[in-house]
């Protein structure tokens, strides 16, 4: 009878010891995977702050870069919109005293596009009588006005200091 009881005894302590190994090593392996999931949860937190800041930041250069096409897209004519050309150029050769002989509006051409917008040059050929200081003053007014108007060809006769000038000078148009 004692063998029996120690026999139980010794079966009731193997079957708890496997038991306890069993069930701990359950509770290890869920605290594990309990411990590496909060680690991608803190690993996500941390990821998400870091976002958040930057978030803030890509949201300040998004409204700068949206400020900058505006205004770049004011710097553009409508392709009808000579009447603006050819008043800067009248605007600018009274503000530089040139006389102006003859303006001319050319026909529109087509320089590319993209997206759904085309771009032209308004061309407008001008005759005037100046001096090459004027004139290059004048030139140089009309490509730092907030719709830049350029020199295309230019052509120069006479002789100093009074010189007759043919320029070509464009606007750029865009159409959507």
């Amino acid at each position: 009878m004692k063998d029996r009881k120690f026999i139980i005894g010794l079966l009731l302590a193997v079957f708890t010891l496997i038991d306890l190994v069993a069930v701990v090593g359950f509770q290890i392996s869920r605290f594990s995977v309990q411990e590496g999931r909060m680690k991608k949860l803190r690993s996500d937190i941390e990821n998400a702050q870091r976002e958040w800041t930057l978030h803030e930041s890509l949201l300040k250069e998004k409204s700068e870069l949206e400020t900058e096409l505006a205004s770049m897209q004011n710097r553009f004519l409508s392709k009808d919109d000579v009447s603006y050309l050819l008043s800067e150029v009248n605007r600018a050769s009274k503000r530089h005293k040139i006389e102006l002989l003859s303006t001319k509006l050319l026909q529109s051409e087509t320089i590319g596009g993209s997206g759904g917008i085309t771009f032209y040059y308004l061309p407008v050929i001008v005759s005037m009588d100046t001096d090459f200081h004027r004139f290059a003053r004048f030139a140089n007014y009309l490509e730092l006005q907030a719709v830049p108007i350029r020199i295309k060809k230019i052509m120069m006769s006479g002789v100093a200091p009074r010189l007759q000038v043919d320029a070509e000078f464009i606007g750029v148009g865009r159409e959507e």
